[in-house]
């Protein structure tokens, strides 16, 4: 029996989290705009969050400092 190793499922989670974050402060902008803009932007997003687990391995790594590692 195999072990499941889930450690390359934090940056995708990350990656979809920041996505996702940043299409939900961009809607609340557009909340004068036409409902078609709107759901353009939510469909844009979610065929990206979509996309990246499948593109996780062509897409580059994102290496955040951490405090304790600039002091």
């Amino acid at each position: 029996m195999t072990t499941l190793d889930i450690s390359h499922l934090a940056p995708v989670v990350w990656r979809v989290t920041v996505l996702l974050a940043a299409a939900a402060s961009l809607a609340l902008v557009l909340r004068g705009r036409p409902a078609w803009v709107r759901h353009l932007l939510w469909s844009a997003a979610l065929a990206g969050a979509l996309a990246i687990p499948l593109l996780s391995g062509a897409l580059p790594r994102w290496t955040i400092p951490v405090w304790a590692d600039m002091v």
